[in-house]
């Protein structure tokens, strides 16, 4: 059985609309100067995630899946490619804007096109969800057989929206991989085919992380974009993770000790909080104020704290010494020991 004693228990109830200083909505430091939260030996400080709540004002394709790279094999030639950030109704929308894209990154103009999936496919419809794109244009595009590669590389999370095969070398590096099939069926004509199944977003969750030290652990990928040791276990700032809907970011505890961290620090006078995606970036802000006090990237949550008696410090308790020599007067100062004078 558990000797834990809870010594003290409170909620902390924050906000962190019309933030100051160097403070965003996303990225803030309460402090807990005047209210500062202390633990005594054999004492730790708990801190658990009760209640989350915040809009998802940043799209579902933004900065951080939705950038590609054509490489010409014959010019050596790279173009760099991004789709709109917003948000997508369903895949067909998403091809389509990859298809508008990469004609407009080669100066062609589109004739007619088919793009698959079909625009009525829902995410539950009877569909392979594999993008599909045979586009015809006005004039003759000159390309033959490998000459262009169309790249998703694993800094950006394009080729899990798209569907395509990541490529793991240094952006622009690769000169031979594409990341989804492109031929050419005639010499106005350009398809482009996916490998996988394509996704109308790449993040499932908002990462909750925090500035105290503690003991949780995370895998290594969920701390950098790209990882050469993703299946290692590393220490963690991750206080929880938030399920993202597509209005709501929300989160309720199911019981008491789901997400929380018990920090090695004895006194607490400030608090960060931060919001990441799962490879701990920044939220994808439309631009550099939406998370400012003029903007609208803000969040509410309650933390509960609780001071924890883990177990009681044997101190060393010693009686002071009883002297038995009597009074000595030494450089002509009497000195009494007994036992309440200590040298």
């Amino acid at each position: 059985m558990s000797s834990d004693k809870i010594i003290k228990s409170f909620n902390l109830f924050l906000d962190s609309h019309n933030v100051r200083n160097n403070d965003k909505g996303d990225d803030i430091v309460y402090s807990l100067a005047r209210n500062p939260i202390n633990a005594s030996d054999g004492q730790v400080i708990k801190i658990s995630l009760q209640n989350f709540n915040m809009y998802r004002n940043f799209y579902t394709i933004n900065a951080n899946n939705n950038k590609l790279n054509i490489h010409n094999t014959s010019t050596n030639a790279n173009i760099v490619l991004s789709l709109d950030s917003k948000n997508y109704k369903t895949i067909r929308q998403v091809a389509n804007n990859l298809k508008d894209k990469f004609l407009a990154a080669l100066s062609l103009t589109e004739s007619s096109s088919t793009v698959l999936p079909a625009a009525t496919d829902s995410m539950d419809a009877t569909s392979d969800r594999i993008i599909t794109i045979t586009a015809v244009v006005s004039t003759s595009h000159g390309f033959t057989a490998g000459d262009l590669l169309l790249q998703s590389y694993q800094d950006n999370d394009s080729a899990e929206l798209l569907g395509g095969k990541k490529i793991l070398s240094a952006y622009q590096s690769d000169t031979t991989n594409s990341s989804y099939t492109i031929s050419y069926p005639n010499a106005t004509t350009i398809k482009i085919v996916g490998f996988y199944p394509a996704q109308r977003s790449t993040e499932e969750y908002v990462y909750l992380r925090t500035d105290l030290p503690n003991s949780n652990l995370e895998s290594a990928s969920l701390s950098a974009a790209k990882s050469d040791h993703s299946a290692h276990i590393v220490n963690s700032n991750i206080l929880a993770r938030l399920p993202m809907g597509f209005e709501f970011i929300h989160y309720d505890a199911n019981y008491p000790d789901e997400y929380f961290i018990e920090t090695q620090s004895k006194h607490i006078s400030e608090i960060r909080l931060q919001l990441r995606d799962s490879k701990d970036r920044s939220l994808p802000t439309i631009d550099s104020t939406q998370n400012t006090n003029i903007g609208n990237i803000k969040f509410t949550c309650v933390l509960k704290v609780e001071v924890i008696q883990k177990f009681i410090p044997n101190n060393l308790e010693t009686q002071h010494p009883v002297s038995t020599i009597p009074g000595t007067k030494l450089s002509g100062t009497n000195y009494v020991m007994d036992r309440f004078s200590k040298f």
